[in-house]
């Protein structure tokens, strides 16, 4: 009990210390901060920096893909029940092209066939990552659908 009462005075004492050391000045300090507290004449003052365009509203149903030249797109499959969204052809023409195609696989595919697709991407891009990074990566896929790039990442695993 007597070390906890040690710590709570000590506390107390180091807030007294500091309120009071930052509640009033120096005199000396003083001048100078009545002068930084005094309005700037209005050609010195900077103006206000302002948003040149106003932010669209956020809706929490949208799925945003950020960079999908920097990381996978993180999506989920939209459907309660398996969809045909695993049979399209996806573009991986570019990063865009390809977060584009995986927005479609998602709109037409329920959770669970999406996230074979997502585990199969992710496992072959971990295991075979070509030098020229994430665009690279996505031409791997170009041309072919859902269903072909989870059995690309089957057989690799299966060597």
């Amino acid at each position: 009990m007597s070390r906890i009462a040690l710590i709570l005075s000590l506390l107390l004492g180091a807030c007294a210390l500091v309120a009071c050391q930052s509640s009033q000045p120096e005199p000396d300090d003083q001048a100078a901060t009545e002068q930084s507290q005094s309005p700037a004449p209005a050609a010195e003052r900077p103006e206000p920096r302002q948003r040149r365009e106003p932010l669209a509203p956020f809706e929490d149903s949208e799925q945003i893909v950020e960079r999908p030249d920097r990381m996978l797109p993180k999506l989920e499959g939209e459907l309660t029940s398996d969809g045909y969204g695993m049979t399209m052809i996806i573009d991986g023409s570019s990063p865009d092209a390809f977060a584009n195609s995986l927005e479609l696989i998602a709109a037409d595919t329920s959770s669970r066939q999406f996230q074979e697709l997502n585990s199969a991407l992710e496992y072959l891009q971990f295991k075979s990552m070509p030098p020229g990074g994430l665009p690279e990566f996505y031409r791997m896929f170009d041309g072919r659908t859902a269903e072909e790039v989870i059995e690309m990442a089957s057989e690799r695993s299966s060597r």
